[in-house]
Parts: structure tokens; C-alpha cells; sequence
């Protein structure tokens, strides 16, 4: 950290109320009271997360800083990043070895966009003053957080074991209408069912955050079983629980689950680093997997065993119908059981539901613009 940097953070430490976070112990002289946090957090979301999270010289040399950043978007509701924007080129090649001299920008030249993340709130550039490499501009970013918005998590993208629609107009209206709530839309994507149709769809909703929910669900299996049983809709129960993953090891259970998160984000262009377990379901050998295959987090409604990430239940999981009249912060519905919601009780309970998700969306904003401007950064 350079003279210049320090001057900035001493300058928005006082203005800076709650939990704060730091990352590293660099921070602790001018954070003396804040949690410092280690290297871990840059692989996997907080268990419980930090109001405002200060990062500062420690990015610009990771191998995938965006990744590194949407996992910190993860943990936190307030994110106040210092990075280097223009810096003069060691003779180590310590900034990279292709003559690179930009690393973090907005929208501009830099190596690393943060606009690319969608959440920068606000930013300015300023001198860090010179080190051992020369003149330094350094850039001083924050960015909004999801801690603290709702979590909405939808399953079953195009389908779990249900046999895959003839249509698919209905399931994608039902999608079209959640993310219009303007919140992240945590859709749990089957990736060795999708078309290039589907995947063409998935990358025009705006608010996508695609999670991996296995890699084939069971379905070549299990949707021939409800054909066979006139059971379509799997409503008497003829498929039930089971873990996708049954009787493999660790290693096997990684390389295809690494092969997954990487179709979903090929497909979407978005990264992909939570997953969703099949039924909520997973053995004793993904749980260890899934950071050796790139995941962050895990949503599901029971244990995951031997797993080092968090691992979030659900507060409500079900039908929008069915939906308390206050949503609590960490919602579930499936994709194809909206489909028979809207079927049965028209576009309404969906309406509802995604409406509360923006109005407790719209509070969070405003509360993070407002320390925004409390710290004076624009």
C-alpha cells in the first residue's frame, strides 16, 4: 500500500458505521476495531456476512479478480475496493508481462473492468503517490453488495425430472416475470439439457445469476421412468428423492461438476459459482468436491456432508401461492412448478411474490446510496 492509499482509507474510515471487515492484517492500523479476514474469503462466501468490506492493493495480482470480487459481492453489502488504475511497469513484470501499465478501470482501458460486475455505485481516481515502481493512479471503487438482498433462488431450468416441455413459451414468461423483480435471479441450470435456444434465452434476462444444479439431474433416467408411468408431472410421487452423484468418489463428482459450472458460464456469460444439490440432495463425496470444482456456495434445504462452504437453507421454499404475506430474505420456487402455479391461478401470485422482492430490494439500495454519499465518494 502506498502513502496515497493509506490518506484515502483514514479519510473513510470515520465515516464508515457497523461492521466493517478488512481483508488482511495491512488494514488493522487504520480498521483497529474491524474483523480482519484471510485469504479464504476470496474462495468462499462468509458464513455470516460483513455490513462493509474494505479490500485494498490485493487483487490486482490474483489470477481471476472478478471472480475474486463476486465472491466479496457475496459477503458483504458494502464493498470499498483501493486498486491500482495506471502504474509504471516493474522490470520483474510484477503488472503482468504483456507491457500492461492499466489494471483496475470503469469502463475504461483497464485490464480489469469493474464495470463489468454491475456493481459499482461509485468511484473516483486519484494519485497514490510514487513507490519503488514510479507514479501510481490509484482508483478508489464501491460497489453494492447482495448480502442483504433478498436471495432469490429458483430451481430446474429447463426442467428437473419432469420430461422437458414441447413449449417452452409458458416457463420462460414465468422467468421473463421474475426477473423483472430487478433482484439477482439465483436459477438453478441443468447444463446437459440445454439447446442453443435455451441458452439464448437464459443470456437476454438481465438480472441472471445461473447456479449449477447438477450436471444432467437424473433425467435421462428418470424422466423416461414418468413417461413410462403416465405420470408427467410427477404428481403421484413416482420419482422421489436421490443424489445424482450416488456411488462416485470425490474426484470423479469434482471433474464433472467442474465441467458444468464451465457449460453454464459459457453458455450464459455469466459466472456461475453456487450450486444447487439435485433434491437437495448430495453424498458424502460432493461435498468435498465442490471447491475443487470452482463453487463458492451451496443452496439447499439439507446438510451437504464433509462440505467447507456455506451451505444456505431456504426461509420459504415452495409455490408463490402458497407464499407468507411477508417474504422473509432467502426465497425458493421452481421454475416448472410456476408453470402449474400460472396455470391454475393465473399470473397473480407470481406478480405478488416477485413485487415484494423489489420493494425489500429497493430498501437495501437506498440504505447503501446513503452511505455512499455519507463517505463522500463520487
Amino acid at each position: 500500500m502506498t502513502p496515497g492509499d493509506l490518506a484515502v482509507l483514514r479519510e473513510l474510515a470515520p465515516r464508515l458505521a457497523g461492521r466493517v471487515g478488512v481483508l488482511g492484517e495491512g488494514l488493522r492500523t487504520v480498521f483497529p476495531r474491524a474483523t480482519v479476514l484471510g485469504p479464504e474469503a476470496l474462495g468462499r462466501v462468509l458464513a455470516r456476512p460483513i455490513a462493509v468490506l474494505v479490500v485494498a492493493n490485493t487483487l490486482h495480482t490474483a489470477t481471476d479478480p472478478l471472480r475474486a470480487i463476486d465472491t466479496l459481492l457475496d459477503s458483504t453489502d458494502l464493498l470499498v475496493l483501493v486498486e491500482p488504475h495506471r502504474r509504471q511497469r516493474a522490470a520483474t513484470g510484477e503488472l503482468g508481462n504483456d507491457g500492461d501499465r492499466h489494471r483496475f478501470s470503469v469502463g475504461g482501458s483497464g485490464r480489469i473492468d469493474l464495470a463489468a460486475t454491475g456493481a459499482v455505485l461509485a468511484h473516483r481516481l486519484y494519485d497514490g503517490t510514487e513507490n519503488e515502481f514510479g507514479p501510481a493512479t490509484h482508483l478508489l471503487a464501491v460497489l453494492a453488495g447482495r448480502s442483504a438482498l433478498p436471495l432469490f433462488r429458483v430451481d430446474d431450468y429447463p426442467t428437473g425430472v419432469r420430461p422437458i416441455a414441447g413449449d417452452l413459451a409458458p416457463l420462460h414468461a414465468v422467468l421473463e416475470t421474475m426477473d423483472d423483480a430487478g433482484v439477482p435471479l439465483t436459477l438453478g441450470v441443468v447444463p446437459a439439457l440445454l439447446t442453443e435456444p435455451m441458452s439464448a434465452f437464459l443470456r437476454t434476462l438481465r438480472n441472471l445469476r445461473p447456479a449449477v444444479h447438477g450436471f444432467d439431474h437424473g433425467y435421462p433416467k428418470h424422466s423416461q421412468i414418468l413417461i413410462d408411468a403416465g405420470d408427467p408431472l410427477n404428481q403421484r410421487g413416482t420419482v422421489t428423492g436421490f443424489d445424482e452423484f450416488a456411488g462416485h468418489g470425490t474426484e470423479h463428482v469434482a471433474a464433472v461438476l467442474h465441467e458444468a459450472r464451465r457449460r453454464v458460464e459459457a453458455v450464459t456469460g455469466r459466472l456461475a459459482t453456487t450450486y444447487i444439490p439435485p433434491n437437495n440432495m448430495a453424498g458424502r463425496a460432493t461435498g468435498p468436491a465442490l471447491p475443487l470444482a470452482g463453487f463458492t456456495r451451496v443452496l439447499s434445504e439439507k446438510p451437504v456432508p464433509r462440505c467447507a462452504l456455506p451451505v444456505v437453507a431456504s426461509e420459504f421454499y415452495g409455490r408463490s401461492h402458497e407464499a407468507p404475506a411477508r417474504l422473509p430474505r432467502v426465497v425458493s420456487l421452481h421454475a416448472t412448478w410456476e408453470v402449474d402455479v400460472a396455470r391454475e391461478h393465473g399470473p397473480a401470485p407470481l406478480r405478488r411474490f416477485v413485487e415484494q422482492l423489489a420493494e425489500a430490494a429497493r430498501v437495501v439500495r437506498e440504505r447503501q446510496l446513503a452511505l455512499v454519499n455519507a463517505l463522500g465518494v463520487h
